[in-house]
Protein backbone atom coordinates (compact mmCIF):
# COMPACT_ATOMS: atom_id res chain seq x y z
CA UNK A 1 0.00 0.00 0.00
CA UNK A 2 1.14 3.52 -0.77
CA UNK A 3 -0.98 5.17 1.90
CA UNK A 4 -4.01 5.11 4.14
CA UNK A 5 -6.34 7.47 5.97
CA UNK A 6 -7.76 6.65 9.43
CA UNK A 7 -10.61 8.63 10.94
CA UNK A 8 -10.85 8.50 14.76
CA UNK A 9 -7.65 6.56 15.36
CA UNK A 10 -8.36 5.95 19.06
CA UNK A 11 -11.44 3.82 18.37
CA UNK A 12 -9.65 1.17 16.29
CA UNK A 13 -7.68 -1.64 17.87
CA UNK A 14 -3.93 -1.50 18.38
CA UNK A 15 -3.62 -4.81 16.50
CA UNK A 16 -5.40 -3.40 13.44
CA UNK A 17 -3.16 -0.33 13.38
CA UNK A 18 -0.08 -2.53 13.70
CA UNK A 19 -1.22 -4.48 10.63
CA UNK A 20 -1.82 -1.22 8.77
CA UNK A 21 1.72 -0.06 9.52
CA UNK A 22 3.02 -3.32 8.12
CA UNK A 23 0.97 -3.06 4.95
CA UNK A 24 2.34 0.40 4.11
CA UNK A 25 5.62 -1.12 2.94
CA UNK A 26 6.17 0.87 -0.26
CA UNK A 27 8.90 3.54 -0.15
CA UNK A 28 7.34 6.92 0.53
CA UNK A 29 4.02 5.52 1.76
CA UNK A 30 2.19 7.62 4.34
CA UNK A 31 -0.63 7.20 6.85
CA UNK A 32 -2.80 10.15 7.81
CA UNK A 33 -4.95 9.86 10.94
CA UNK A 34 -7.31 12.12 12.84
CA UNK A 35 -8.72 11.63 16.29
CA UNK A 36 -10.21 13.25 19.33
CA UNK A 37 -7.99 12.84 22.40
CA UNK A 38 -8.64 9.94 24.75
CA UNK A 39 -7.09 8.80 28.01
CA UNK A 40 -3.38 9.61 28.50
CA UNK A 41 -2.90 5.86 29.02
CA UNK A 42 -4.40 5.01 25.62
CA UNK A 43 -2.07 3.03 23.32
CA UNK A 44 -1.99 5.84 20.73
CA UNK A 45 -0.67 8.28 23.31
CA UNK A 46 1.55 5.84 25.19
CA UNK A 47 3.10 4.05 22.21
CA UNK A 48 3.45 6.89 19.73
CA UNK A 49 2.65 10.43 20.89
CA UNK A 50 4.78 10.19 24.03
CA UNK A 51 7.73 8.96 21.93
CA UNK A 52 7.80 11.61 19.22
CA UNK A 53 11.43 12.41 19.98
CA UNK A 54 12.34 8.84 19.00
CA UNK A 55 9.94 8.54 16.06
CA UNK A 56 11.50 10.82 13.48
CA UNK A 57 8.98 9.86 10.80
CA UNK A 58 5.94 10.97 12.86
CA UNK A 59 4.35 14.42 12.73
CA UNK A 60 1.57 15.61 15.04
CA UNK A 61 -0.66 18.68 14.86
CA UNK A 62 -2.78 19.72 17.82
CA UNK A 63 -5.99 21.68 17.23
CA UNK A 64 -8.70 23.07 19.46
CA UNK A 65 -12.30 23.61 18.46
CA UNK A 66 -11.63 27.31 17.87
CA UNK A 67 -9.11 26.37 15.17
CA UNK A 68 -11.82 24.92 12.93
CA UNK A 69 -12.45 27.49 10.16
CA UNK A 70 -15.55 25.67 8.89
CA UNK A 71 -17.57 26.31 12.06
CA UNK A 72 -19.33 29.58 12.82
CA UNK A 73 -18.94 31.22 16.20
CA UNK A 74 -22.58 30.32 16.92
CA UNK A 75 -21.92 26.61 16.40
CA UNK A 76 -18.68 26.77 18.38
CA UNK A 77 -20.53 28.38 21.29
CA UNK A 78 -23.16 25.67 21.08
CA UNK A 79 -20.53 22.91 21.30
CA UNK A 80 -18.88 24.65 24.24
CA UNK A 81 -22.21 24.66 26.06
CA UNK A 82 -22.93 21.07 25.12
CA UNK A 83 -19.79 19.45 26.51
CA UNK A 84 -18.78 19.54 30.16
CA UNK A 85 -16.01 18.10 32.29
CA UNK A 86 -14.07 15.32 30.59
CA UNK A 87 -15.68 15.82 27.17
CA UNK A 88 -15.09 19.59 27.21
CA UNK A 89 -11.38 19.13 27.81
CA UNK A 90 -11.07 16.43 25.14
CA UNK A 91 -13.45 17.66 22.42
CA UNK A 92 -13.13 21.44 22.87
CA UNK A 93 -9.60 21.93 24.19
CA UNK A 94 -8.04 18.85 22.57
CA UNK A 95 -6.43 17.60 25.79
CA UNK A 96 -5.42 14.01 26.55
CA UNK A 97 -6.91 13.84 30.05
CA UNK A 98 -7.98 10.97 32.27
CA UNK A 99 -11.55 10.27 33.27
CA UNK A 100 -11.93 11.14 36.92
CA UNK A 101 -14.53 12.36 39.37
CA UNK A 102 -18.27 12.63 38.80
CA UNK A 103 -19.60 11.61 35.40
CA UNK A 104 -22.72 13.76 35.46
CA UNK A 105 -21.16 16.83 37.03
CA UNK A 106 -23.91 18.93 35.43
CA UNK A 107 -26.68 17.08 37.33
CA UNK A 108 -28.94 19.51 39.18
CA UNK A 109 -32.25 18.20 40.60
CA UNK A 110 -33.67 21.73 40.60
CA UNK A 111 -33.10 21.88 36.85
CA UNK A 112 -33.47 18.29 35.69
CA UNK A 113 -36.21 16.80 37.89
CA UNK A 114 -39.86 17.60 37.17
CA UNK A 115 -42.98 16.67 39.11
CA UNK A 116 -44.79 13.75 37.47
CA UNK A 117 -48.02 15.76 37.26
CA UNK A 118 -46.14 18.58 35.50
CA UNK A 119 -45.13 16.47 32.51
CA UNK A 120 -46.64 17.53 29.20
CA UNK A 121 -48.52 15.15 26.92
CA UNK A 122 -46.28 12.76 25.01
CA UNK A 123 -45.96 12.64 21.23
CA UNK A 124 -44.54 9.15 21.52
CA UNK A 125 -43.63 6.72 24.26
CA UNK A 126 -40.42 5.50 22.70
CA UNK A 127 -39.02 2.73 24.85
CA UNK A 128 -38.75 0.91 28.12
CA UNK A 129 -35.04 0.47 28.91
CA UNK A 130 -34.50 -2.56 31.14
CA UNK A 131 -31.46 -3.39 33.23
CA UNK A 132 -31.61 -6.94 34.59
CA UNK A 133 -30.20 -8.20 37.86
CA UNK A 134 -30.39 -11.33 39.96
CA UNK A 135 -28.80 -10.30 43.25
CA UNK A 136 -28.76 -6.66 42.07
CA UNK A 137 -31.83 -4.53 41.29
CA UNK A 138 -33.75 -4.93 38.05
CA UNK A 139 -35.05 -1.67 36.62
CA UNK A 140 -37.14 -0.34 33.76
CA UNK A 141 -37.07 3.32 32.68
CA UNK A 142 -39.86 4.58 30.42
CA UNK A 143 -38.81 7.19 27.84
CA UNK A 144 -41.16 9.59 26.08
CA UNK A 145 -40.92 12.48 23.64
CA UNK A 146 -43.09 15.34 24.88
CA UNK A 147 -45.16 17.72 22.77
CA UNK A 148 -42.61 20.34 23.82
CA UNK A 149 -40.03 18.23 21.91
CA UNK A 150 -38.04 17.35 25.02
CA UNK A 151 -37.24 13.84 26.21
CA UNK A 152 -38.72 12.65 29.48
CA UNK A 153 -37.90 9.71 31.69
CA UNK A 154 -41.55 9.29 32.63
CA UNK A 155 -41.71 6.46 35.10
CA UNK A 156 -39.62 3.71 36.67
CA UNK A 157 -40.17 0.07 37.54
CA UNK A 158 -37.69 -1.36 40.00
CA UNK A 159 -37.26 -4.56 41.96
CA UNK A 160 -34.45 -4.63 44.52
CA UNK A 161 -34.00 -8.08 46.13
CA UNK A 162 -32.00 -6.57 48.98
CA UNK A 163 -34.95 -4.38 49.97
CA UNK A 164 -37.68 -6.94 49.34
CA UNK A 165 -35.72 -9.66 51.15
CA UNK A 166 -36.30 -12.19 48.38
CA UNK A 167 -35.14 -12.85 44.85
CA UNK A 168 -37.57 -13.32 41.98
CA UNK A 169 -37.25 -15.81 39.16
CA UNK A 170 -37.14 -14.56 35.59
CA UNK A 171 -40.80 -15.47 35.26
CA UNK A 172 -41.73 -13.52 38.38
CA UNK A 173 -39.69 -10.49 37.28
CA UNK A 174 -41.39 -10.61 33.88
CA UNK A 175 -44.84 -10.77 35.50
CA UNK A 176 -44.02 -7.88 37.83
CA UNK A 177 -42.73 -5.69 35.03
CA UNK A 178 -45.56 -6.50 32.64
CA UNK A 179 -48.16 -5.88 35.34
CA UNK A 180 -46.58 -2.48 36.09
CA UNK A 181 -46.37 -1.67 32.40
CA UNK A 182 -50.01 -2.46 31.61
CA UNK A 183 -51.85 -1.41 34.77
CA UNK A 184 -50.03 1.74 35.93
CA UNK A 185 -50.72 5.23 34.61
CA UNK A 186 -47.31 6.36 33.40
CA UNK A 187 -48.22 9.93 32.46
CA UNK A 188 -50.85 12.39 33.77
CA UNK A 189 -52.38 12.84 30.31
CA UNK A 190 -54.53 10.54 28.24
CA UNK A 191 -53.17 8.72 25.24
CA UNK A 192 -51.12 5.62 24.61
CA UNK A 193 -48.64 5.03 27.42
CA UNK A 194 -47.15 1.75 26.25
CA UNK A 195 -43.67 1.89 24.73
CA UNK A 196 -43.00 1.25 21.07
CA UNK A 197 -39.90 -0.74 22.05
CA UNK A 198 -38.67 -2.73 25.01
CA UNK A 199 -34.85 -2.78 25.03
CA UNK A 200 -32.97 -4.99 27.45
CA UNK A 201 -29.38 -5.28 28.62
CA UNK A 202 -27.63 -7.40 25.94
CA UNK A 203 -26.15 -9.60 28.67
CA UNK A 204 -29.63 -10.60 29.92
CA UNK A 205 -30.34 -13.34 27.36
CA UNK A 206 -32.37 -15.45 29.79
CA UNK A 207 -34.65 -12.55 30.70
CA UNK A 208 -35.21 -11.60 27.05
CA UNK A 209 -36.17 -15.24 26.40
CA UNK A 210 -38.59 -15.13 29.32
CA UNK A 211 -40.19 -11.92 28.04
CA UNK A 212 -40.57 -13.46 24.58
CA UNK A 213 -42.18 -16.54 26.13
CA UNK A 214 -44.59 -14.22 27.96
CA UNK A 215 -45.57 -12.46 24.74
CA UNK A 216 -43.44 -9.32 25.06
CA UNK A 217 -40.81 -8.96 22.33
CA UNK A 218 -37.63 -7.34 23.65
CA UNK A 219 -34.68 -6.15 21.59
CA UNK A 220 -31.05 -5.98 22.65
CA UNK A 221 -30.17 -2.52 23.89
CA UNK A 222 -27.30 -0.47 22.50
CA UNK A 223 -24.65 -0.89 25.18
CA UNK A 224 -21.91 1.41 23.90
CA UNK A 225 -21.24 2.76 27.40
CA UNK A 226 -18.97 5.67 26.49
CA UNK A 227 -21.25 6.96 23.74
CA UNK A 228 -24.33 6.47 25.91
CA UNK A 229 -22.87 8.38 28.84
CA UNK A 230 -21.75 11.20 26.55
CA UNK A 231 -25.23 11.36 25.01
CA UNK A 232 -26.96 11.56 28.40
CA UNK A 233 -24.51 14.21 29.57
CA UNK A 234 -25.18 16.31 26.47
CA UNK A 235 -28.96 16.03 26.82
CA UNK A 236 -28.82 17.00 30.51
CA UNK A 237 -26.49 19.91 29.84
CA UNK A 238 -28.70 21.27 27.07
CA UNK A 239 -31.93 20.82 29.05
CA UNK A 240 -33.27 18.42 26.41
CA UNK A 241 -33.85 15.63 28.96
CA UNK A 242 -36.00 15.90 32.08
CA UNK A 243 -36.66 13.23 34.70
CA UNK A 244 -40.03 12.74 36.41
CA UNK A 245 -39.87 12.48 40.18
CA UNK A 246 -41.26 8.94 39.98
CA UNK A 247 -37.85 7.82 38.64
CA UNK A 248 -36.46 7.65 42.15
CA UNK A 249 -33.66 5.20 41.37
CA UNK A 250 -32.30 7.31 38.52
CA UNK A 251 -32.48 10.48 40.64
CA UNK A 252 -30.74 8.76 43.55
CA UNK A 253 -27.95 7.25 41.43
CA UNK A 254 -27.08 10.21 39.18
CA UNK A 255 -25.12 12.34 41.70
CA UNK A 256 -22.79 9.51 42.72
CA UNK A 257 -22.06 8.12 39.26
CA UNK A 258 -18.24 8.27 38.94
CA UNK A 259 -15.39 7.15 36.73
CA UNK A 260 -13.50 4.02 37.76
CA UNK A 261 -9.91 5.03 38.63
CA UNK A 262 -8.62 1.47 38.11
CA UNK A 263 -9.97 1.41 34.54
CA UNK A 264 -8.45 4.86 33.97
CA UNK A 265 -4.99 3.45 34.75
CA UNK A 266 -5.53 0.94 31.93
CA UNK A 267 -6.48 3.70 29.51
CA UNK A 268 -10.21 2.97 29.58
CA UNK A 269 -13.18 5.22 30.39
CA UNK A 270 -15.52 3.12 32.51
CA UNK A 271 -17.91 4.01 35.32
CA UNK A 272 -17.70 2.36 38.71
CA UNK A 273 -20.22 -0.48 38.58
CA UNK A 274 -22.00 0.41 41.80
CA UNK A 275 -25.53 1.83 42.12
CA UNK A 276 -26.01 2.34 38.39
CA UNK A 277 -28.96 0.07 37.53
CA UNK A 278 -31.53 2.79 36.88
CA UNK A 279 -28.92 4.85 35.07
CA UNK A 280 -28.24 1.89 32.79
CA UNK A 281 -31.94 1.44 32.08
CA UNK A 282 -32.29 5.10 31.13
CA UNK A 283 -29.15 4.94 29.00
CA UNK A 284 -30.44 1.88 27.14
CA UNK A 285 -33.75 3.57 26.31
CA UNK A 286 -32.18 6.83 25.15
CA UNK A 287 -29.22 5.47 23.19
CA UNK A 288 -31.08 2.67 21.43
CA UNK A 289 -33.87 4.95 20.16
CA UNK A 290 -31.70 7.93 19.14
CA UNK A 291 -32.64 7.62 15.47
CA UNK A 292 -36.32 7.92 16.45
CA UNK A 293 -36.11 11.07 18.58
CA UNK A 294 -33.08 12.87 17.13
CA UNK A 295 -34.91 14.49 14.14
CA UNK A 296 -37.68 15.81 16.41
CA UNK A 297 -35.99 17.00 19.58
CA UNK A 298 -35.83 20.73 20.32
CA UNK A 299 -32.45 22.27 19.59
CA UNK A 300 -30.46 24.54 21.93
CA UNK A 301 -30.85 27.42 19.45
CA UNK A 302 -34.63 27.02 19.53
CA UNK A 303 -34.65 27.00 23.32
CA UNK A 304 -32.54 30.16 23.39
CA UNK A 305 -34.79 32.00 20.93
Amino acid sequence: MRGAYVDELTVISEEFFQQLLGRCSVDGSQIFATTNPDSPAHWVRRRFLDRLGQLTDWRVWHFQLDDNPALSDTIKDRYKRTYTGLWYRRFILGEWVAAEGAIFDMWDPARHVIGWHQMPAMQRVLALGVDYGTTNPSTGLLLGLGIDRRLYLMDEWRHDPQHSQHRLTDGQLSASMRDWLHTTAHAPHAGSQLPEWVVVDPAAASFRTQLHYDGLTAAEADNDVSRGISLLATLLTEGQLLVADRCEGFIREAPGYSWDPKATLDGKDKPIKVADHSLDGGRYAITTTETLWRPHIITPLEMAA
